[in-house]
């Protein structure tokens, strides 16, 4: 995208960068889609507010594969640095060390984990426990060491 740009009453936005979606299936719950995102920069001014937000070698990957028991399961995995001007344009990196799993019936991941690090190596870590629950865990000062933790709805964060 250069320069591609949208505007009605209430909005404008723009898009700059490269943004790509690679689908592959090869069969009955056999698929794999990735978004990719090298360097894509969005500014949007809505109700005379304007934010701008840039992905930097983001990527995206969902795997749907066969299951026994499930018929199938969904694995998400990201990876990438997001930067807002919402966050004073400081850059978050987004992770999964562990697969997000998420099966048909379920309208979250079940299994998996989503590291969060911010300013001064400064984390989240998000750890599904079921369908319904996730724990939370905080590094405020960044050495490593999580010193809160909760149990929390998936809905809390979403």
């Amino acid at each position: 995208f250069n320069g591609f740009s949208f505007t009605s009453a209430q909005l404008n936005a723009s898009m700059n960068g490269t943004l790509s979606l690679n689908s592959n299936v090869s069969g009955v719950h056999t698929a794999t889609e990735t978004i990719t995102a090298p360097s894509l920069t969005v500014t949007a001014t809505y109700a005379g507010a304007t934010r701008t937000r840039t992905l930097t070698s983001y990527t995206c990957t969902m795997t749907e594969t066969p299951d026994a028991t499930y018929t199938y399961l969904r694995r998400y995995t990201i990876n990438g640095d997001v930067t807002s001007s919402a966050l004073s344009s400081q850059t978050v990196h987004f992770s999964t060390p562990t697969p997000l799993v998420e099966r048909p019936s379920d309208a979250n991941p079940s299994s998996g984990t989503i590291l969060i690090v911010g300013a001064g190596n400064s984390q989240i870590r998000l750890t599904a426990l079921s369908a319904s629950q996730l724990k939370q865990e905080l590094d405020a000062n960044g050495d490593g060491t999580f010193e809160s933790s909760s149990t929390v709805d998936w809905n809390s964060v979403l």
